[in-house]
């Protein structure tokens, strides 16, 4: 039986973490209710439109939740939103104490929450927890610079190629790496690519290794769209938005509007494309967690214009010769900004994590590798 504050605060998180990358543009919240020393109610926010954890963490309680305490990630909500807030509910429903371990930097709630619950009696406690703070790093950034946090993954041979000759596609790491990407396909919200790499790759992008449930959002990177309805991304529901070059002929977009793809001119030229505008076109969208998983090309354009705040580096045991395609034109310059890095085993690949902005990551890969059976 869990009879302390952390304990019950990390199975709240726990229960978050199932529902991260479905709830945007709201963060993923967990909720447990306790009475008596024991979990009577648990409850996640299952995705935006839905009720909150707090209601159902509340509402699996029962009667339970009189005179009972809950423990929730995030700061509750204290103003109408899709779903009143959650502040009165707590109240209705006779709870007592309320212990929660991150304050909700949304203008709109901010202290808000907190200080409605003291103001009607109850008590009230946050609690520091680096976990749940590490948790909550994109859903800060994306209130304080309305972008989305950048998380990119790139798969190389020990050599530091990515391609065989000519971009040729060759399978380069294994089993458990490809269920690593299935877990952050799943657990972000968006994922950008390119054109480039699903003309040579045609991936899937899955979230899950079956087919069938929803997928996760799909942006790509095509100047030029050229992206043929046989391609495997369209084989499931999913939302795809292509972001492309202000004057492509409106004929090719009436095509990808006509089979229900979104689409959004970009700024650009000959050479550049303005990377920053289409973060804050994604982060518009609600979008807090971005999965990158394309070429070397936007690779590195995105670590020169230091816009990535996380970095998944897979290295497979093998060496594809100097005819092969390298990852990068420099394998130093891109990850010398590195503040920290962690190193793990995926099968007989290795993975590094490479840190550039905000708090590592206080939640060990060794618990996210065993919860996708890795």
């Amino acid at each position: 039986m869990m009879n302390n504050t952390h304990a019950y605060l990390s199975r709240a998180l726990a229960l978050a973490s199932q529902r991260r990358g479905y709830c945007a543009p709201n963060p993923a919240v967990g909720a447990v209710v306790v009475c008596d020393g024991e979990i009577v109610g648990e409850g996640c926010h299952w995705q935006a439109g839905k009720p909150h954890a707090e209601v159902m963490a509340i509402k699996n309680a029962g009667k339970r939740a009189e005179g009972a305490s809950i423990y929730v990630t995030l700061e509750p909500c204290n103003h109408q939103g899709r779903t009143p807030p959650c502040t009165q509910l707590i109240l209705d429903s006779g709870i007592q104490r309320v212990f929660y371990a991150h304050a909700d930097p949304n203008a709109s709630v901010i202290g808000g929450g907190g200080q409605f619950l003291v103001d009607n009696g109850l008590e009230v406690v946050t609690v520091d927890m680096p976990d749940i703070a590490a948790f909550y790093q994109s859903y800060d950034h994306w209130l304080q610079h309305q972008r989305p946090w950048v998380t990119l993954k790139l798969a190389m041979s020990l050599d530091g190629k990515i391609a065989g000759p000519a971009g040729q596609r060759i399978q380069i790491t294994g089993k458990q790496s490809k269920q690593l990407t299935y877990y952050h396909r799943r657990h972000s919200d968006a994922i950008l690519t390119t054109q480039a790499t699903i003309l040579a790759d045609n991936p899937t992008y899955l979230s899950l290794p079956d087919e069938g449930d929803t997928e996760t959002p799909l942006f790509i990177l095509a100047r030029k769209p050229v992206l043929p309805a046989s391609l495997h991304i369209f084989r499931q529901p999913r939302q795809i938005t292509v972001l492309h070059d202000a004057n492509v002929d409106s004929k090719i977009l009436s095509d990808l509007h006509g089979r229900g793809i979104k689409t959004q001119g970009i700024k650009s030229t000959d050479n550049y494309v303005d990377l920053l505008s289409i973060l804050n076109y994604i982060g518009a969208q609600g979008i807090h967690n971005l999965w990158v998983e394309a070429g070397g090309r936007l690779s590195q354009a995105m670590f020169e214009a230091d816009l990535v705040h996380t970095a998944l580096l897979y290295v497979a045991p093998k060496w594809l010769g100097s005819d092969a395609m390298p990852a990068f034109q420099s394998l130093e310059a891109p990850w010398a900004p590195a503040k920290q890095i962690f190193w793990f085993r995926a099968g007989e690949d290795i993975v590094g994590q490479w840190q550039f902005h905000g708090s590592p990551e206080t939640i060990k890969y060794g618990k996210i590798l065993n919860a996708v059976n890795i």
